[in-house]
């Protein structure tokens, strides 16, 4: 069996986290994961403010800032023994929801310019064109809507991250309700909050040896999982 955190932001790459890349495969490691996901943001806004990004420079401007996290805990990852799998957290410019997408590698990235201004019809076709997985993340946070279910594979019913109300057992509900794909994720950004250690207060285990991005993505199809959450979280 294999344990994954599937939500991690890096402060490499998202302005919203305190840890580093390296340490937070270090601290993933002592926790005993076998596997993480860094999931950096991508979104307009981020980009202007966090990259410096003003439209006139290339698209690969972007995606070099948005990878740097990843390439420093993939390195770090190697020589740790921790397996280290790219995704991101994509914020689209016409509505205020967040998702999660697996199965992605870097050229999908550079290859998809500006992914963030398209309709999330618009990205449905192309994640499911590319054999990759959907998931709107923490569904239940203040200003989030659940107007675009007919476009996604899933949910991530339990969002990890102490600071917010996340309302998972909603998120759970409405999973269930729509007999969408189940996803848990720490949201980590932070070593600490509201008192609770907020490495690795969620995840997956496999009952699979996950060993790709695409292995992780049909596991989950197949539900060949189970999810791991901190019961203090809510």
């Amino acid at each position: 069996m294999k344990l994954f955190d599937t939500h991690i932001h890096t402060s490499e790459s998202s302005r919203c986290s305190d840890i580093s890349a390296k340490e937070l495969v270090r601290l993933y490691k002592e926790a005993n994961y076998d596997a993480i996901f860094i999931t950096d943001h991508l979104y307009t806004r981020h980009s202007r403010k966090f990259y410096g990004y003003d439209g006139t420079q290339p698209w690969s401007y972007v995606i070099d800032k948005l990878l740097v996290g990843y390439h420093t805990a993939l390195d770090e990852g190697k020589k740790l023994g921790l397996e280290v799998y790219l995704g991101v957290e994509l914020h689209l410019d016409d509505h205020n929801n967040d998702y999660l997408i697996y199965g992605i590698d870097e050229d999908f990235l550079y290859e998809h310019e500006n992914l963030q201004k398209l309709t999330l019809p618009e990205v449905s076709k192309i994640t499911h064109d590319n054999g990759l997985l959907l998931i709107q993340a923490h569904p239940f946070r203040p200003n989030i809507t659940r107007d675009y279910l007919d476009f996604i594979d899933g949910i991530e019913v339990f969002n990890g991250h102490p600071s917010h109300e996340e309302h998972n057992e909603k998120a759970f509900a409405l999973a269930i309700e729509n007999n969408f794909i189940m996803t848990a994720g720490s949201d980590c950004h932070h070593l600490e909050r509201k008192g609770i250690d907020a490495i690795g207060t969620s995840g997956m285990l496999f009952y699979d040896d996950i060993k790709s991005t695409k292995e992780f993505v049909d596991a989950v199809k197949k539900l060949r999982y189970k999810l791991i959450f901190d019961p203090r979280i809510r």
